[in-house]
């Protein structure tokens, strides 16, 4: 096998597994990976377009509108409507979402804490550094 599938397959591999692991630990918080994405977004960003949401966190155009309205049941966002063009909506974050993904963050950085317990701190800023760069002459290519 060359060495170009080998990096691919060892990639998809762990990506299984982490996101699996993951969004198992999220679950048992009452929440699913969709909705932290969205969540700790707009904790870090602000007010966001729906659109931008669905992209975030790779839900369809055609399907963020049902989950965002569903995140809006949950009393986690609210929508308000843009006053210039009346076909935008802008998503923002409740003190229920606030305080359910901060809550949320603090036990997750703890699981991932023992997950990566038996990684260096070398290790892992070597990995970062590495992922980092070949992910830069990707994007290059691929755009």
């Amino acid at each position: 096998m060359n060495e170009n599938r080998r990096v691919m397959i060892a990639l998809q591999k762990l990506n299984l597994i982490l996101a699996k692991t993951a969004s198992k630990d999220l679950e048992k918080h009452g929440i699913n990976e969709s909705e932290f994405l969205i969540l700790t977004h707009l904790i870090a960003k602000g007010s966001t377009k729906t659109q931008y949401l669905g992209e975030i966190a790779h839900i369809s155009s055609g399907a963020i509108t049902y989950f965002v309205n569903k995140m809006i049941a949950k009393n986690y966002v609210y929508k308000t409507q843009d006053q210039k063009d009346k076909r935008i909506f802008w998503i923002d974050i409740t003190d229920t979402g606030q305080l359910l993904t901060e809550r949320v963050l603090k036990e997750h950085d703890i699981y991932l804490a023992q997950l990566f317990e038996d990684v260096s701190l070398t290790e892992k800023n070597e990995f970062v550094s590495l992922i980092k760069s070949i992910g830069l002459k990707l994007e290059n290519k691929v755009e």
